[in-house]
C-alpha cells in the first residue's frame, strides 16, 4: 500500500474530478439499488412505534412539573 502525505499534497483538478465521479457513481447506484427494493418489496418495511407525539402545552407542564418553574 501507497502511503502519500495528504497534508502537503495539492488536489490538482483531475484528482478532484475523479473523486466527484466516484462519489456521484456511488450515490448514484446506492439509489437505484434502494428504490429496487422498495419497489420490489413493496415499500412495506418493520414499521416501529415511536415516541408519542407531545404538544406544546403538556410539555410546558412537564418543564413545570420536574422543574419547579
Amino acid at each position: 500500500m501507497l502511503k502519500r502525505n495528504c497534508v502537503n499534497q495539492r488536489a490538482t483538478n483531475e484528482s478532484l474530478k475523479r473523486i466527484k465521479f466516484v462519489i456521484v457513481s456511488l450515490t448514484g447506484w446506492g439509489a437505484l439499488i434502494f428504490s429496487g427494493y422498495k419497489f420490489f418489496t413493496g415499500g412495506k418495511g418493520k414499521k416501529e412505534e415511536g415516541f408519542p407525539r407531545v404538544n406544546k402545552r403538556m410539555y410546558l407542564k412537564l418543564l413545570v412539573h420536574c422543574f419547579h418553574l
